[in-house]
């Protein structure tokens, strides 16, 4: 939802990234197409499916990485994509965007996650960025309260970390969205979020680009307080000549997703930063 890379790409060694089983990768292509709610389409069969396709009981002691294939051109039509001037413009490929994903567990309660998800000042959270902004589409407060189950941002992040340096803008929708009892998921709710880059991040300098980024998260509460948060991402990103189709660029991204849910399962431990 929220992830760069860092000057790692210069201090990590590579560790080859294995591709997603096939119904781990069918799963997250299955739920991206279920993401828009004009789609229409019942999430209850997908978040069920969930253990049968991931042992979400060995996510207690490690996470799940690797990669998985690319979306195709029909899977992000209709994304609002604009040039440097705000105005439409034709969608990128994203066959150029590498396809990742983690799959991770951590403890959470769910009106806690809510508040972390939603909360403004992400920075003061994951301390990761030169800045970071929040424009919401609708009310926070609203959604907090129940009283609606889509909230929608804008945003803004800049980073100068080396090798980083640029700045762009993001849209962001998260939905709660409620399943049957017979699926299994305690509160019987869980939350997808869907980000993507309307336009490429203003790179300073030529010694790189961030073109297209693509995430998707589903949260799922499972027996025992925890959080099951499966993450797949395509990204079409380069800094120091490495795009993430190097295995030591992709192991410091699944390094950085796992480090932001240890600070996610702290801040609900220990509460949101006080403003």
């Amino acid at each position: 939802m929220r992830r760069k890379l860092s000057m790692l790409f210069l201090q990590t060694a590579a560790c080859k990234v294995e591709a997603a089983p096939a119904n781990t990768d069918e799963l997250f292509h299955r739920l991206w197409a279920a993401f828009p709610v004009e789609a229409g389409i019942n999430v209850d069969p997908l978040v069920a499916s969930v253990p049968d396709v991931i042992d979400v009981d060995a996510l207690i002691d490690d996470h799940e990485q690797g990669g998985q294939t690319p979306l195709s051109p029909d899977e992000i039509a209709g994304l609002p994509f604009t040039d440097a001037d705000g105005q439409p413009t034709d969608a990128p490929d994203p066959s150029l965007a590498t396809p990742l994903y983690v799959i991770d567990r951590f403890g959470c309660a769910a009106d806690r996650l809510e508040e972390i998800l939603t909360f403004p000042d992400q920075n003061a959270i994951y301390e990761t960025y030169d800045s970071y902004e929040r424009r919401f589409h609708e009310d926070r407060q609203a959604f907090l309260d129940g009283d609606i189950d889509v909230l929608t941002w804008d945003g803004t992040i800049a980073v100068t970390t080396f090798p980083l340096n640029y700045e762009y803008d993001f849209r962001t929708e998260l939905r709660r969205i409620p399943v049957g009892e017979e699926v299994g998921v305690p509160g019987n709710v869980v939350w997808m979020t869907r980000n993507f880059l309307p336009t490429p991040a203003d790179w300073h300098g030529s010694d790189g680009y961030f073109k297209q980024d693509y995430q998707l998260e589903l949260f799922l509460p499972v027996e025992g307080g925890d959080i099951v948060h499966l993450y797949p991402v395509w990204r079409e990103l380069m800094a120091l000549g490495q795009t993430l189709d190097n295995d030591a660029a992709a192991g410091i991204n699944f390094g950085q997703t796992i480090s932001f849910d240890k600070k996610t399962a702290d801040t609900c431990v220990n509460g949101l930063p006080t403003p």
